[in-house]
């Protein structure tokens, strides 16, 4: 991914507009929930919530099929019979 650095300016309600450049790249729109992380360097990391959550939910499956053992070959065939369910129950109406 391209490096992009912009400035913006806080207002005196401690607001920001998210410079064009950067809502592009983010591929943010008006309501979209936005997460911010500062890391121990002091950097602010700017994630679209959606993301973090799809993120935290893939480690939490990734500990917990460990934990119980599964076998990578065990969870892509799980995976993909519940692609084809969701599919069916979204789609086949």
């Amino acid at each position: 991914m391209e490096k992009v650095k912009t400035s913006t300016t806080i207002t005196s309600k401690f607001q920001i507009t998210i410079p064009k450049k950067i809502r592009e790249i983010l591929d943010v729109k008006e309501g979209d929930k936005l997460i911010f992380t500062v890391n121990d360097n002091g950097d602010v990391v700017i994630k679209k919530a959606v993301l973090v959550a799809f993120d935290e939910l893939s480690e939490l499956i990734s500990k917990e099929t460990k934990k119980r053992g599964y076998t990578k070959k065990e969870l892509e065939k799980a995976t993909k019979e519940a692609k084809k369910t969701a599919w069916k129950a979204f789609y086949d109406r």
